[in-house]
């Protein structure tokens, strides 16, 4: 049983992940793969959902409190 879960936790990560690379590239037409995989574990440090929409906002955020 905890294995089923743990397979399942890791195949929702797999796909959380590959949206978010997709959406970042369909975003940005010059977008390089190393700049989605980058994006993708700033993501991952923020307290944020883990997708593209929740990213934007909160460098957003980061980049109007710098000002």
């Amino acid at each position: 049983m905890i294995d089923r879960h743990a397979s399942l936790a890791s195949t929702q990560w797999s796909r959380t992940h590959i949206n978010f690379v997709a959406e970042f590239l369909a975003a940005d037409k010059g977008a390089t793969r190393a700049e989605a995989i980058a994006a993708w574990t700033e993501v991952k440090k923020l307290d944020v959902p883990k997708d593209y929409a929740s990213w934007v906002k909160a460098r957003a955020n980061r980049k109007g409190k710098s000002r």
